[in-house]
């Protein structure tokens, strides 16, 4: 291991460096894939084939965590019955076979007494049981639960922090002194900026958390937000120097469990170019489908090895290239223009991808612009049109039923509203001067754009500042 790895943290002071450098080399860089997203978890042949993407493209680490995993979080006391653990042993010696590390992950926060020496015993078997199967990497998760402790333990801890770091430093020291274990990670109530200004988990969380936690324990960090569009290399200086340790990043950039409406296909971006300087790792938390993830994660990997090199539209555009092979299908063959169309309209939570931009605008200008719309306009409003058509049929000739299953329902929805905007513009042309379609056959009140979630939408408008507005409900 190289002792520069994690040279100096700009703006450190000599404390947090030492503990950096403490006990010799930093452990090695963490990067890959997180599961550990709310929904159904990855099946087994999926993750199988993730292990085969890590491998060729570089990455080195697969976290098991999913929330909706019953004994990940809601029932975190009870062991995994023999089947179930049969099934865990054959991933696990799967990852490893691939050159992988494979990290377990326990979310007990949700109902945990951290006093309790039963908790203790629990947690202990429940790791010891996973060591069995080769696992000698751990977690211990404490997000998005309640920050406030029972009576019991505010009579033992002065704080939440000193609960959380003493619990985990107690399993941790168990682990690795009878297990081999080689490395622990853990994350925090308040894991982004937000959460920490608004004091979650207790004024000076963070500042006792990076006190308390053994130093060789890694600490997980979203940025400045849950799902951070940029994260600055001042922010993660200013993080190590509190937390004494440079952080673990859980970047949520293309998580979609919070809007199952969207996928994001673009590369991984708005974070530092030397990832080496200012974290532990990395670990991406992408979309619950697991297909809509192949250029997420071969753009971690391209991220993290290019470092300055980096760049996103490049690494987009070979990723592209490369996710092709999944095309295949009993019809045409797909271009990449396709796929590039596909996959721009599911770009980031904050940005569109090229061709997105360029529809989109298309859209504005056609929509808004009534009768003084082009000819040209319309041809290149016609000509958008018939290739969302084509995707549309060519989905339902793939080969990979699971990639097909991913995009259709959110294809299906972009090729109605492209079907409703072109009545639109007929209507439009044959009656100038009206901007209203009386109706569309295929678009009725109650089947289309309807619902309990279209009404509750439809009382809160949010504005593009952020901020809402109400009092304009819709009847559906």
């Amino acid at each position: 291991m190289n002792r520069d790895a994690f040279a100096l943290v700009p703006g450190a002071g000599a404390e947090l460096n030492h503990r950096m450098m403490d006990g010799g080399d930093r452990a090695p860089f963490l990067s890959g894939v997180l599961e550990g997203f709310y929904g159904r978890p990855w099946s087994h042949e999926q993750r199988q084939r993730l292990f085969v993407w890590m491998k060729a493209w570089g990455l080195n680490t697969y976290f098991y965590a999913p929330k909706d995993d019953l004994k990940h979080r809601a029932d975190w006391r009870s062991c995994y019955a023999s089947d179930e653990l049969t099934v865990l042993e054959s991933l696990v010696r799967e990852c490893r076979g691939k050159g992988l590390r494979f990290v377990y992950g326990l979310g007990p926060g949700l109902d945990i007494i951290y006093s309790s020496e039963g908790t203790r015993e629990t947690l202990l078997k429940r790791f010891r049981q996973l060591a069995g199967i080769g696992v000698t990497d751990f977690s211990l998760l404490f997000d998005d639960i309640p920050d406030t402790m029972l009576a019991q333990d505010r009579a033992v801890f002065d704080s939440f922090a000193d609960a959380q770091a003493t619990l985990s430093n107690e399993i941790w020291s168990v682990l690795r002194s009878e297990c081999g274990g080689e490395r622990f990670l853990f994350c925090p109530t308040p894991y982004c900026g937000r959460m920490e200004r608004a004091q979650l988990g207790g004024k000076g969380y963070l500042d006792r958390l990076g006190e308390r936690l053994d130093p060789s324990i890694d600490i997980f960090w979203t940025g400045p937000e849950i799902i951070s569009s940029s994260i600055a290399e001042d922010h993660l200086a200013a993080l190590a120097q509190t937390l004494r340790r440079p952080p673990l990043i859980w970047d949520n950039l293309h998580a979609n469990d919070y809007d199952l409406r969207r996928l994001y296909t673009g590369p991984i971006s708005g974070r530092p170019l030397d990832p080496k300087k200012h974290m532990a790792g990395i670990l991406i938390n992408p979309n619950c489908e697991f297909e809509a993830n192949f250029v997420p994660i071969y753009s971690l990997a391209h991220y993290v090895q290019q470092g300055a090199d980096y760049s996103p539209p490049r690494t987009f555009e070979s990723g592209l290239e490369a996710w092709m092979e999944q095309f295949g299908g009993v019809g045409e063959p797909w271009t990449k223009e396709e796929v590039q169309l596909l996959a721009s309209l599911y770009y980031l939570p904050f940005a569109d991808g090229p061709d997105a931009s360029r529809l989109l605008s298309d859209l504005r200008s056609i929509v808004q612009n009534g009768t003084e719309a082009s000819h040209t306009a319309r041809s290149r409003f016609d000509e958008w049109r018939q290739r969302i058509h084509s995707i549309a049929l060519k989905l339902t000739e793939l080969e990979n039923r699971d990639l097909f299953y991913t995009f259709n329902r959110q294809w299906w929805e972009i090729r109605e509203e492209m079907d409703l905007i072109a009545r639109f513009l007929d209507h439009r042309q044959a009656h100038p001067g009206e901007s209203i379609l009386p109706r569309s056959p295929e678009h009725l009140p109650g089947t289309y754009r309807g619902g309990a979630i279209r009404v509750m939408q439809s009382l809160l408008e949010m504005n593009a500042d952020g901020s809402f507005e109400g009092g304009r409900p819709v009847d559906v």
